[in-house]
């Protein structure tokens, strides 16, 4: 009864076998190199030694993305010996200038260099400076420009950029390894993990390429949230990936243990069976002996039967010799 089920078991291989014939050569030579690549990026994405360079990359960004934060809070905060200059038309300043205000806008877009001359007449006597614009009704119904020296902030705008472009290319490498697990694996990978990983990355790196240089109010602190967002899901990845290797390891640690003990085992087996081989033999020499003894026994069983026949013959010759005298 097993028969049907096992014949309804392999109609669909028999008809992937038939399609597979149906199909063009070329259709079947590009489908077999395509599972070839497919396989030498499972086996790639697989390898110790790029899972932890991932790992490592992984690691930077997360480093990248706090400290792009703390340079953020550099950059967009006024410090208190910032000079502040109200569009006010009685050029009054609502706001305090021991107080720290938050920018509205990038200072990457506002800043200049060497001798800089006020538009209210406020002279600044060849000092480097940034400018800003604060967009705070509650402080200055117009705007407020801010001025702040050159030698507070110029190492924080030196690496902003750099560690924003870095950040990018990292996210870069992370969107592109995601395509290509998806490419190689296909429907097995789509898991709520990696689709969760998948959004995170793209979205970022939308948010990055797209947004952030250019957001200003709700939009800048959505920006800066989900930095955090990031730094929250590099850290949960970082720990995954870790708890995963060292689940692997230990096991690959298990599967080598098994293996040596297996091979011990199938050598111990090995060597029975040889001893056994030699036993097997020595039993098989030691029947032959014994009947070649047999045989020797037999032979020399008849032998004294002949003998025995012999000397039979011999007494009825002398019985007879005995008779012939006795009848003389």
């Amino acid at each position: 009864f097993c028969l049907p089920v096992l014949m309804a078991e392999d109609e669909p291989l028999q008809q992937q076998a038939s399609l597979q014939k149906r199909k063009p050569r070329w259709m079947r030579k590009v489908s077999r190199k395509w599972r070839h690549i497919c396989e030498e990026l499972v086996h790639f994405f697989h390898d110790p030694t790029v899972h932890n360079f991932l790992l490592f990359l992984l690691v930077v960004d997360v480093l990248l993305v706090v400290g792009e934060l703390m340079m953020d809070s550099q950059i967009r905060c006024i410090p208190k010996k910032a000079r502040c200059v109200c569009d006010t038309p009685d050029g009054q300043c609502n706001a305090s200038v021991t107080t720290e205000l938050a920018l509205g806008q990038d200072s990457h877009d506002h800043h200049a260099h060497g001798p800089h001359d006020d538009h209210h007449g406020h002279d600044h006597n060849e000092m480097d400076i940034f400018e800003g614009v604060v967009d705070n009704p509650e402080l200055c119904p117009l705007g407020v420009h801010v001025m702040v020296e050159k030698h507070d902030m110029e190492l924080v705008h030196h690496l902003h950029g750099p560690i924003t472009y870095i950040s990018m290319a990292i996210l870069c490498v992370f969107l592109s390894e995601l395509v290509l697990i998806f490419l190689a694996e296909g429907k097995h990978v789509l898991d709520k993990l990696y689709i969760a990983d998948f959004f995170i990355v793209s979205f970022s790196l939308y948010l990055e390429m797209c947004v952030a240089h250019h957001a200003t109010g709700m939009l800048f602190h959505f920006t800066r949230l989900w930095k955090f967002t990031r730094i929250f899901h590099g850290v949960f990845m970082t720990t995954y990936g870790l708890e995963k290797k060292r689940a692997e390891d230990e096991t690959v640690d298990l599967v080598t243990v098994f293996l040596q003990e297996r091979h011990t085992m199938n050598v111990r087996i090995h060597s029975l069976q040889q001893e056994k081989e030699v036993l097997a033999r020595q039993i098989d020499s030691q029947e032959q002996q014994f009947q070649e003894k047999e045989q020797l026994l037999q032979e020399n069983e008849q032998q004294l039967q002949e003998k025995e026949q012999q000397l039979q013959e011999k007494e009825q010759q002398l019985q007879e010799k005995e008779q012939q005298l006795q009848e003389k």
